[in-house]
């Protein structure tokens, strides 16, 4: 019983860093983007930017997201082998 509910907590703490990481990187990239173009990241509704700075964002930001959640997968993985191993 105790191995299922530490198990559920594991997992809990896992989405609740996650989602909290998620937010920080994505806040992070948007005031970086600003610092470097001196404007407003693209919005996905229907604002007329450049071909090649929607390109740029689209290829950085989904960059930036796939090795965080990379990321967060290997470090959740790895946390779990050691809680088993105690």
């Amino acid at each position: 019983m105790k191995k299922k509910v530490r198990k559920k907590m594991w997992k809990l703490a896992m989405m609740i860093i996650v989602s909290v990481s998620g937010f920080i990187i994505n806040l992070s990239l948007k005031k970086v983007w600003k610092l470097i173009t001196k404007k407003d990241p693209p919005k996905e509704e229907g604002e007329v930017r450049s071909w090649k700075e929607l390109i740029t964002w689209n290829i950085i930001s989904g960059l930036i997201s796939s090795v965080s959640k990379l990321f967060a997968a290997q470090t959740s993985r790895r946390a779990g082998k050691r809680l088993k191993a105690v």
